[in-house]
């Protein structure tokens, strides 16, 4: 690719870049084969622009490449697009060796392979939302009456509009019909509730305190749902008295 992992000049000062971490996912994903092809079959993104890459041609990858490889591997997302790994919520490297910060306990930790239900969840997640993001944008554009493009869907979630991406939103239930949206929740409600177990069994085996920092951090989250919903009957009141 642009930065070729094995053929680096000693003299040339080598970020951990972006490039250098997509080259090594495509190396370990096709293991160590040029196979853009394969590559192409797996991602939509044409074979050329990927022996481009590869070659030099092309100097950095493109938006649909990085966008391609995070969704056909989403475990590898936050990787791939900061560096960083996040091992027991499930953001790994491709390679254990690649893993920064990866567990804080000394040892190899969770191994990519041991975390199936964290992967099937992010997949469901990126299915869901694409689901949900045509069906409101096609909503909106239907009663709306105009085409949408990209600077019309900006001007929608400017801060003060009363849009969300949140699947329980009502802009959901106006979209996607009751039914159908229950339906989502429920689909994402057991694969998330698989990925969380699995998340706490990885944080149980690094952690001997994984259930108090549990506790501690649902106690702290409570705290704050109450106190927005306080807020939110404050407003109400206030409303009202108007």
């Amino acid at each position: 690719m642009a930065t070729k992992v094995n053929d680096l000049d000693e003299k040339k000062h080598l970020d951990y870049s972006i490039e250098v971490r997509l080259a090594l996912l495509v190396q370990c994903k096709l293991q160590n084969k040029n196979d853009w092809k394969r590559l192409e079959e797996l991602t939509g993104v044409k074979s050329v622009k990927w022996r481009h890459l590869h070659a030099g041609v092309i100097k950095q990858p493109s938006v649909d490449m990085i966008e391609a490889l995070c969704k056909l591997y989403p475990q590898h997302a936050f990787w791939l697009t900061t560096g960083l790994t996040d091992y027991e919520a499930g953001h790994t490297a491709p390679e254990i060796h690649l893993a920064f910060p990866g567990t804080l306990e000394s040892g190899l930790g969770n191994l990519p392979g041991q975390q199936e239900a964290t992967v099937r969840y992010f997949k469901e997640c990126l299915e869901i939302l694409g689901t949900c993001w045509q069906e409101w944008m096609d909503y909106v554009q239907k009663n709306s009456k105009v085409e949408m493009d990209r600077n019309s869907v900006v001007d929608l979630y400017k801060p003060g509009i009363n849009t969300s991406l949140q699947l329980r939103a009502t802009e959901f239930t106006n979209a996607l019909g009751k039914r159908w949206q229950m339906g989502l929740v429920n689909r994402l409600a057991k694969s998330r509730n698989h990925h969380l177990d699995s998340m706490i069994s990885r944080l149980r085996e690094n952690f001997d305190d994984a259930d108090t920092v549990i506790d501690r951090q649902r106690a702290f989250e409570a705290e704050l749902i109450a106190e927005f919903e306080k807020k939110d009957q404050q407003n109400v009141e206030i409303k009202k008295r108007k």
